[in-house]
């Protein structure tokens, strides 16, 4: 994975006052390495390197996963599911319309829609033969997220026995945890500082995607490169620090919107998932910063009127990755070419598209830098996601506020557990 401050300008005090501000907490970082526990909220930087977490989870898996699985139904929202279906997508469901019969597949049960659960249970009624058939993975940290809960009632009651299928995954203290011990069911535990948007590398985000053949330990390796990458003092070579220092100057200047452009369809959802990790983690006590999403070249036909003729208070990030398949255009074309297409292929056509995205936006003084990946492969978003999660650590200690909590999440889930009771 390679950064680029492309089309970015920062001015050098600025530079000079955030990092003055911000190396304390490096330090602070580092020493949270050197404990190798969980006792901080900052320390999902760990993960990575847990080897037994990674032992439990592929125990787990050995035991569940047959050659007759074709469906691990994740039951979870938010932090809980996002990350592993941001893998999942770029890597598997991007595509599944156009492969119906790869499996296993995972099916997101990720909020309360009376259609879709419908439809899930009529699809296991039909396709399910045997208990081997399929896993049941409820994901919840706090073991009282409504929207899971209910899912969960519903599916276990219309398939009582798909208990022995069934993983739980919660922290140590939840009343969920405690139902597991007592029922005797399949249990991950999590620390219970680490909060869901952290948990990609923890059992949340690992055990479902191994269970459908993900190479965990390449999303593993990734990481382990970005947090290497990102405790080193000179910004220049610690891409976390140097995003969060570009977010932070153009935020201070009103450049209050961050339009993350994926130019690789299938990772939409990635992107989505660092909505989650942008707004929950900044947008407090009146400060923050709006993340979008883009997908190209999709938008370049929608939402690019906006971006390069509307208000000038965004700031954007490009990320694109090299494709791994090559797909002719005839020298033979059977309509009019628009250009010169004939001889190329869809890469070079996708190539020239976004180098002209980058032009225009350069003419229009857009400011942009990227992140490109060598391709969409484990390792590249393992790297991508950890890179992520520590510029956001940085960019809450320079805007001053906790990276951790989200007090108006849990003030829905309070008023709606008045509503119920």
């Amino acid at each position: 994975m390679k950064f680029l401050p492309t089309n970015i300008t920062l001015q050098e005090a600025q530079i000079i006052q955030a990092l003055d501000k911000i190396k304390p907490y490096i330090d602070r970082l580092r020493n949270v390495v050197n404990d190798s526990n969980y006792e901080s909220e900052e320390s999902s930087i760990n993960l990575p390197f847990d080897a037994t977490t990674v032992k439990k989870i592929n125990e787990l898996k050995e035991r569940l996963v047959t050659k007759e699985l074709k469906y691990v139904v994740n039951i979870g929202i938010g932090g809980a599911s996002l990350a592993s279906k941001a893998i999942y997508d770029a890597l598997y469901g991007h595509y599944d319309i156009l492969q119906p019969k790869r499996f296993p597949k995972m099916i997101f049960l990720d909020t309360n829609n009376t259609r879709f659960i419908y439809l899930l249970i009529k699809l296991l009624e039909a396709e399910i033969f045997s208990p081997a058939q399929v896993i049941i993975n409820i994901v919840s940290t706090s073991g009282t997220t409504v929207e899971t809960v209910t899912n969960s009632e519903v599916v276990l009651g219309k398939f009582p026995n798909l208990k022995e299928r069934m993983v739980i995954t919660t922290h140590q203290e939840s009343p969920l945890a405690k139902a597991a011990a007592e029922q005797k069911l399949n249990v991950l535990l999590v620390p219970t500082k680490l909060g869901d948007r952290y948990s990609a590398f923890s059992p949340i985000g690992l055990f479902p995607l191994a269970c459908v053949g993900v190479d965990i330990l390449k999303l593993l390796e990734g990481a382990v490169e970005a947090r290497s990458a990102g405790f080193n003092g000179n910004y220049i070579q610690n891409p976390p620090l140097y995003s969060a220092l570009i977010l932070y100057s153009y935020l201070q200047s009103g450049k209050t919107t961050n339009v993350n452009f994926f130019f690789q369809p299938c990772l939409e959802t990635l992107g989505k998932w660092y909505n989650m990790l942008m707004s929950e983690s900044l947008g407090k006590g009146g400060k923050g910063m709006t993340p979008i999403v883009s997908v190209g070249s999709v938008d370049l036909h929608s939402m690019n009127q906006l971006y390069v003729d509307g208000l000038k208070d965004k700031i954007f990030t490009f990320v694109n990755a090299m494709p791994t398949e090559r797909v002719d255009i005839p020298t033979q074309l059977p309509i009019p070419s628009p250009a010169k297409l004939a001889g190329k292929n869809t890469g070079e056509i996708m190539g020239a598209i976004y180098l002209g995205t980058k032009n225009s936006y350069v003419k229009a003084g857009l400011p942009f830098f990227e992140v490109l990946f060598d391709s969409v492969s484990e390792k590249s978003l393992g790297e991508y996601m950890q890179y992520k999660m520590i510029e956001i650590m940085y960019l809450a200690k320079l805007m001053d506020v906790n990276a951790f909590d989200q007090p108006s999440v849990e003030s829905y889930k309070e008023e709606t557990r008045l509503i119920l009771n």
